[in-house]
């Protein structure tokens, strides 16, 4: 819905899929958009780090097929990707699930309800933990560490539920950075108890690909 009042209605139609999960947890995690009112230009964008170049074009193909619109691709400063497409339906299909402030979007999104079909949370856990998560191997431990990251504490509150739903065991801790005037970080790490179960349930992309 824009700010005027107007529903926008999309030609893709919300089925709340594993796929459209995905998607999601995607946007969520590294996602950005951008309007600009006196041109009125939409701007979608997706990040990426630049080791993350394998799974910038996994996502690419993935946001392509069910979009069935091409997506631009560049490698930007500081050895980093960009996916970005021009959209006002895009834009606003992302509202179907999350809600968000564009302008500081990675402290205040969270999805717009816990009552999702499983499917689609199955695949919102996924999108998050290939973007703004990490899944590694403790060598010392002889234990693999899964972790969640965010500055939004709703939405880490968010993931600890559909963790508990889903019987996996985890805990929430906070990073307060007052003295660096930042967001706290949230980190949303599963129990070593539960690992085994998370990478077999949500088939992260990373327990694939180390």
């Amino acid at each position: 819905m824009h700010k005027n009042g107007t529903i926008f209605k999309l030609n893709i139609k919300p089925k709340f899929s594993e796929i459209e999960g995905e998607i999601a947890g995607i946007f969520a995690g590294d996602g950005s958009q951008y309007f600009e009112p006196k041109s009125y230009h939409y701007e979608n964008n997706i990040h990426f780090g630049g080791h993350n170049y394998q799974y910038a074009i996994y996502v690419k193909n993935l946001y392509e097929g069910f979009f069935k619109k091409n997506f631009m691709f560049r490698k930007e400063s500081l050895n980093r990707y960009r996916l970005r497409t021009h959209s006002k339906e895009i834009f606003y299909f992302f509202k179907n699930y999350l809600d968000y402030v564009p302008q500081i979007k990675h402290s205040t999104v969270k999805l717009k309800s816990l009552d999702f079909p499983r499917g689609f949370k199955r695949g919102f856990l996924r999108g998050l933990i290939d973007t703004d998560g990490s899944i590694s191997f403790i060598k010392n431990e002889k234990r693999i560490r899964i972790t969640f990251y965010t500055t939004s504490k709703e939405l880490a509150y968010q993931i600890c539920s559909i963790l508990f739903e889903f019987k996996i065991n985890n805990s929430l801790h906070v990073q307060k950075r007052e003295h660096r005037d930042e967001k706290p970080v949230y980190s949303v790490i599963v129990w070593k108890d539960s690992t085994d179960r998370f990478i077999n349930l949500i088939k992260p992309l990373k327990a694939r690909t180390g």
